[in-house]
C-alpha cells in the first residue's frame, strides 16, 4: 500500500516537472518568434496551469469513491476492533465464523479440525503457509472433491505441511459431509466469511502495510459484519473472549498468542499473550 501511494506521488511529481519544462520551451519558442516578453510569461503560465489541472483532475466518480472511503475510514475509528493487532482482527473474524455455526445449530465437534487450523493464525510465524493451506478449506473445494486423495493431490501447497495443518482422511470426510449438508444460504454466508478472513490476513500481515488503509482488515471485518447482520446472525458476544482480543493493541500484525482457547470448542480464555509473558520474563 505504501509503495503504491509513493508511486502515485512520484508520477504526479514527474508530470508537474514535465509541464514546467514544456511551458519553458513553449515560452522560449514564442519569445523567439514574437520578441514579446509579456506574451512569453502569459503563455508559459497558461500552459503550466493547463497541464497542472489535467494532472490533478479527478472524475466525479473517482471523487465520490475517495470521499466514501474516507467516510468509511472515519467510521472505523469508532469500531471496537480498530486499535487491535492484525492477529486479533483475524481472531475476531473466526469468532464471526463460529457464530454462523452456532446460528445454524451445527455440531462444533464435527467442525473441530477446521476451527483448529483457522485459529492457528493467531500464533503462527509463517502466515503464507497458513494462507496456502486454508485457501483449500473452503466449502467449494472440499465439497467438490471425490475423496481425500484428490484433495491432497490438487492442493495449492508446494511443500509438505507441518502436522498441525494436516487433515487425515476421516477428518476430511467429516468436514466434506458437513459442507455438503449445509443449507444453501449457510453455505453462501460461510464462504463469504472465510473469504473475508483470508483477505484480512493477506492484507494486514506485513509490517510494511499501512494500518487501516481502504483495503485493510477493517474493511473485511465490516464486510463480514454486514453479511452477518443482513442474515440475522449475531456478532460475537463472548465478553471474555472480546475483552482479551481488545487488549491486543498493535498497529500492525502484533505478537502471537494462543487463540484456540477463545473458541467455542474450549470456552476458555488464555491467561496472557506471548507479549505479556515476554514482559514478565524481562522484569
Amino acid at each position: 500500500m505504501k509503495l503504491e501511494k509513493w508511486r502515485k506521488r512520484w508520477i504526479q511529481l514527474l508530470g508537474i516537472v514535465l509541464c514546467i519544462l514544456v511551458a519553458i520551451v513553449a515560452g522560449y519558442v514564442i519569445c523567439f518568434l514574437t520578441q514579446h516578453l509579456v506574451l512569453l510569461y502569459l503563455t508559459g503560465a497558461a500552459i503550466l496551469l493547463f497541464f497542472y489541472c489535467v494532472l490533478l483532475y479527478k472524475k466525479p466518480e473517482q471523487r465520490r469513491k475517495e470521499k466514501a472511503q474516507k467516510q468509511e475510514q472515519r467510521r472505523w475509528k469508532q469500531h471496537r476492533c480498530f486499535s487491535i493487532s492484525g492477529r486479533a482482527k483475524a481472531a475476531y473474524l473466526i469468532l464471526c465464523i463460529e457464530e454462523v455455526l452456532r446460528y445454524y445449530r451445527l455440531d462444533f465437534t464435527r467442525w473441530k479440525r477446521l476451527l483448529e487450523i483457522l485459529w492457528d493464525i493467531t500464533q503462527t510465524d509463517n502466515v503464507w503457509e497458513w494462507v496456502a493451506y486454508t485457501s483449500n478449506l473452503d466449502p467449494e473445494t472440499i465439497a467438490s472433491c471425490q475423496d481425500w486423495v484428490e484433495w491432497e493431490e490438487e492442493g495449492d501447497w508446494e511443500e509438505p505441511l507441518p502436522d498441525r495443518y494436516r487433515m487425515f482422511e476421516e477428518e476430511f470426510s467429516v468436514l466434506r459431509e458437513e459442507y455438503r449438508a449445509l443449507p444453501l444460504l449457510a453455505d453462501t454466508i460461510l464462504r463469504q466469511l472465510l473469504d473475508c478472513l483470508g483477505n484480512a490476513v493477506t492484507e494486514d500481515w506485513s509490517q510494511e502495510e499501512t494500518p487501516n488503509s481502504p483495503s485493510s482488515a477493517m474493511y473485511y471485518i465490516r464486510q463480514a459484519e454486514i453479511v452477518a447482520e443482513y442474515n440475522g446472525i449475531p456478532l460475537p458476544q463472548n465478553e471474555q473472549a472480546l475483552a482479551f482480543l481488545l487488549n491486543q493493541k498493535d498497529k500492525h500484525w502484533g505478537p502471537p498468542f494462543n487463540g484456540l482457547p477463545l473458541s467455542a470448542l474450549t470456552s476458555q480464555i488464555p491467561e496472557q499473550s506471548k507479549a505479556d509473558h515476554d514482559k514478565q520474563s524481562e522484569s
